[in-house]
């Protein structure tokens, strides 16, 4: 034969595009539909059109460079800004500043935040001593004093006052209000005996 033989590399190509068309049908292939795919996009992996690179974000008919500020990394996510804050900092408009964390506070799980250590209160900024009063004890808690009372006592302004149960009565099961023995029942703020049907 005088015709030129094709090269190894041309077989192998034509072998390999052989077997994505035809071993492979449920392949799909990008289309961009005639469109004009803008600089820094490329063809969708599935379905058709076109996608911005990574680093781009789509505006209108174009991808824009997104612009990562300084302790921040990029999230490529096509909503938002694109970026997200590192642990530490929190977004302040198109910048990320250090979060400043107080005495007695750290930083908490998210990262975006802090909370105050343990017997500590969040207040004006700051982290205060809970102050507990005899008969209290410490809760963590992001509401209320950071305190409550033990059982048979009431929280009266930054006080534990004993809880009154009348007479044939006992202490409820929050510990903190009382209910009439059977077969007494409430009257008032005293336990008294039914009275009689007869």
């Amino acid at each position: 034969m005088s015709g030129k033989q094709p090269s190894n590399d041309n077989v192998v190509q034509l072998l390999i595009l052989l077997m994505l068309t035809t071993s492979i049908p449920s392949l799909v292939f990008a289309k961009v539909n005639n469109e004009v795919m803008p600089e820094n996009a490329h063809a969708q992996t599935y379905g058709s059109g076109w996608e911005c690179k990574s680093g781009y974000q789509q505006n209108g008919n174009i991808c824009d460079a997104i612009k990562v500020p300084d302790n921040a990394y990029l999230t490529n996510s096509p909503f938002g800004d694109g970026w997200k804050c590192n642990r530490g900092y929190r977004k302040d408009d198109k910048i990320c500043v250090v979060i400043m964390i107080p005495a007695h506070a750290y930083l908490n799980s998210n990262g975006y935040d802090w909370q105050c250590d343990r017997g500590f209160k969040s207040q004006n900024k700051t982290c205060v001593a809970v102050k507990i009063p005899e008969h209290g004890y410490f809760v963590h808690s992001i509401y209320g004093d950071g305190w409550e009372c033990e059982r048979g006592y009431l929280a009266r302004k930054d006080m534990c006052v004993p809880l009154i149960v009348p007479k044939n009565a006992h202490i409820d099961y929050s510990g903190h209000d009382w209910d009439c023995n059977p077969p007494y029942a409430q009257l008032n703020d005293q336990c008294e005996l039914p009275a009689s049907d007869y």
